[in-house]
């Protein structure tokens, strides 16, 4: 009887063992992560990019802004629709304007999309 005691604790003990060694295999592997963010261009309220309000509809917008470089056509439920210009974009919900956003700076020969190396991306 006490063969089996012995036993049962020291299965006990190995098992609580193994399961703080993993706990803290974990919190290490975790703590030790990278952060890694992508830039998705100057969004902001200070942009002096004329942009479409909410709401507008798109006979105000293509009378406002002109014909758009491109054209998506409606998708899914309610329609997502969406209009290129060459420094925004114009997303629709049916005819009107949901949301517009800056377009992200063409990259030339001479200029460098920028890094997503973890190594110089700032950490919070």
């Amino acid at each position: 009887m006490t063969t089996k005691r012995t036993v049962a604790r020291f299965s006990t003990t190995v098992c609580a063992g193994l399961l703080l060694t993993a706990v803290a295999t974990t919190t290490v592997t975790t703590a030790a992560a990278d952060v890694i963010t992508i830039p998705v261009g100057q969004q902001g309220k200070d942009s002096t990019t004329a942009r479409p309000e909410r709401g507008s509809s798109q006979a105000s917008v293509a009378a406002q802004f002109g014909q758009p470089l491109d054209k998506k056509a409606a998708v899914g439920k309610p329609p997502i629709s969406s209009w290129r210009y060459a420094n925004f974009t114009v997303y629709f919900e049916g005819d009107h304007v949901l949301h517009s956003v800056l377009n992200p700076p063409a990259h030339t020969p001479d200029t460098q999309p920028p890094s997503t190396d973890a190594s110089t991306t700032a950490k919070p």
